[in-house]
């Protein structure tokens, strides 16, 4: 399992932009150019995440 430890190396990895900074980040996370599905991976930060558009 790979283990994430920072947003840089975590946003490389799902394809995105990098963050504005190294303690948080802030972004859009654009579906048709991520990655969306790998091998089981873990991340050892502390991530907030709010989904827009949810469809119930």
């Amino acid at each position: 399992m790979k283990i994430f430890r920072d947003f840089i190396s975590y946003n490389q990895y799902i394809q995105v932009k990098p963050p504005l900074d190294n303690d948080i980040d802030i972004g859009y996370y654009d579906p048709p150019n991520m990655l969306l599905k790998s091998e089981p991976v873990a991340v050892d930060f502390y991530r907030i995440s709010f989904k827009i558009n949810l469809k119930k």
